[in-house]
């Protein structure tokens, strides 16, 4: 039987692309620069869906066969307890309209979340496989190698947060029964490059804080759960039950990768009955699979419920606690006076309390240095100033009254217009000017230099058991054994989730040092962890913590 003519021609174009492709006369591999196949024959661009341009297969310009190296226990142990100077790795795996707006170019009128981009290409073979191309060149290009190495080398930071979607799970049986079902190919290598940038971060010795900020059903209906304009359909029973289950998954999936610093079970979920509940049955059947899996730090999310805090502080396994702190939704247009007031006053004194309540374990995961135009005044020079020192200020807060903090978020499409929310545009004005996010590479060669000079107190190691001190001595030793490890490692930390730590560390002290008491023990710690910042060659360690 004769094939059709079109068919023959299609075969034809294919081959003939192929040799000008060994011949050399496409360049750039086997994509053109912006990474898509080329097809000469291509006269005009064709359509589908809502008008969307026909793109053919995308290749990934970097090979997504991912290798990370054995699970590292005392390494992982560091990454997770140090204070996280973190951001937000925004609309890379979970896409928003006013992050990324030339994804959305096709989409219907009034859509926004990320099945926008699905609805707008149909769920014809072409429209599927366009999608695919369109979502696969912006997971290979949103975030780079040269991003990883700016955030790690310039901007000192050391860990990231990365948001996901149930859909970025790999098989169709994450997406069955979902509204993203007729698309489940468009998302066929999608956890090839999530399990890629972490490994991308490995590479640099930074964290990664892995947030489902889109659950089955939607936890909140919003924009940024995927898609909005749908019920909010997460505390469906079936709809929690698939949601714990794939976190159960992406954790056994994760369980030895050493710089997984923990899972974030829900991003800004409703405030419903029973959500604590689940936070807690989750996180179990987290740490119940075992093996690596069975420390794992998991962290929960806003709001800020009282069962929620509660539920975070003397458990037996590590979970922290995620608020999210912004000021241009909530005080709209307030002058910026007032702003600052509340960032050093009532809002950091509801912080010093939640980070007590929560047993140390307080993670500001989302904060921006976005305020309305309202809330500026006098000229661009005044504006400049009062940016800076709302930036600054809240630096100091979040510092001083948590455990981890996460700038939202590093880029977007256009930073000279969301500058506010952009972390590449803010460090760059303001917030480098500021030095206090991570250690300045000259402040760590200093610390490097300084803690590198302090051996272990030798008063605290000769303590013997049976002296009423012990306690609070074993305590000091492991205090100054963990801030000068931090200090002389890079990138160089300081202790975030101290209460944790010492927790922890007195647990297993305790196996072999019967009749540790906790309460000496942490005194002891908190006085032998010393403030590497403040550290000084000759400084006298405190003997009378010792006493």
């Amino acid at each position: 039987m004769h094939r059709p003519f079109e068919e023959l021609m299609g075969v034809s174009r294919r081959v003939v692309a192929l040799l000008l492709l060994t011949l050399g006369v496409v360049t750039s591999s086997h994509a053109s620069q912006d990474g898509l196949w080329l097809n000469p024959f291509d006269g005009q661009a064709k359509t589908v869906g809502n008008n969307c341009t026909v793109l053919p297969d995308y290749w990934p310009k970097s090979s997504l066969d991912v290798w990370f190296p054995p699970y590292d226990s005392e390494k992982a142990e560091m990454m997770r307890y140090r204070f996280q100077s973190g951001v937000n790795l925004g609309s890379w795996f979970v896409t928003e309209k006013w992050m990324a707006p030339s994804l959305f170019q096709c989409v219907h009128e009034g859509e926004k979340g990320e099945l926008a981009i699905l609805h707008g290409y149909g769920n014809t073979s072409q429209g599927i496989q366009s999608a695919r191309a369109l979502l696969e060149k912006h997971w290979d290009t949103w975030i780079t190698v040269d991003d990883f190495d700016k955030m790690r080398y310039q901007y000192n930071i050391n860990s990231v947060r990365i948001p996901i979607g149930y859909w970025n799970l790999p098989g169709a049986q994450f997406t069955k029964d979902t509204p993203f079902e007729a698309w489940s190919d468009v998302y066929k290598n999608s956890w090839k490059y999530v399990r890629r940038a972490i490994e991308m971060a490995a590479d640099r010795d930074m964290g990664v804080l892995l947030d489902l900020h889109a659950a089955y059903g939607s936890q909140n209906g919003q924009e940024n759960s995927g898609y909005n304009g749908f019920r909010v359909e997460f505390f469906w029973p079936e709809n929690q039950k698939r949601t714990k289950e794939a976190l159960v998954w992406i954790a056994n999936d994760l369980k030895d990768v050493t710089n997984l610093v923990g899972i974030e079970l829900l991003n800004e979920p409703w405030n419903e009955p029973g959500l604590g509940g689940w936070f807690e049955s989750t996180a179990k059947a987290i740490h119940d699979i075992g093996g690596n899996a069975a420390q794992l730090p998991v962290y929960y999310s806003h709001p800020a419920t009282p069962q929620n805090s509660s539920s975070a502080k003397n458990k037996p396994t590590f979970t922290a606690y995620d608020t999210h702190q912004y000021y241009t939704f909530v005080d709209r247009n307030a002058p910026v006076s007032d702003i600052l007031d509340k960032v050093q006053g009532s809002v950091h004194e509801k912080l010093v309390a939640l980070q007590k309540a929560t047993g140390d374990r307080l993670v500001v995961g989302e904060w921006s240095c976005a305020l309305d135009p309202g809330s500026l005044s006098g000229n661009a020079k005044e504006h400049a100033k009062q940016r800076l020192e709302f930036c600054q200020r809240q630096i100091e807060s979040y510092r001083n009254a948590s455990s981890a903090m996460y700038f939202w978020s590093y880029k977007y499409e256009d930073c000279k217009f969301w500058g506010g929310w952009c972390f590449d545009d803010m460090y760059r004005k303001y917030i480098g000017s500021y030095d206090g996010y991570g250690l300045s590479l000259s402040e760590s060669k200093q610390v490097f230099t300084q803690m590198s000079m302090f051996p272990t107190p030798m008063n605290a190691i000769m303590v013997p058991p049976w002296s009423s001190s012990h306690s609070k001595a074993q305590g000091f030793k492991d205090g100054f054994d963990i801030a000068k490890k931090l200090a002389t490692t890079h990138p160089i930390s300081r202790l975030g989730f101290k209460g944790e730590f010492i927790r922890i560390m007195w647990g297993r002290r305790s196996k072999h040092n019967a009749g540790l008491d906790l309460d000496d023990y942490s005194q002891g710690f908190e006085d032998g962890a010393l403030d590497v910042s403040q550290a000084e060659p000759g400084k006298a360690v405190n003997k009378e913590a010792l006493s």
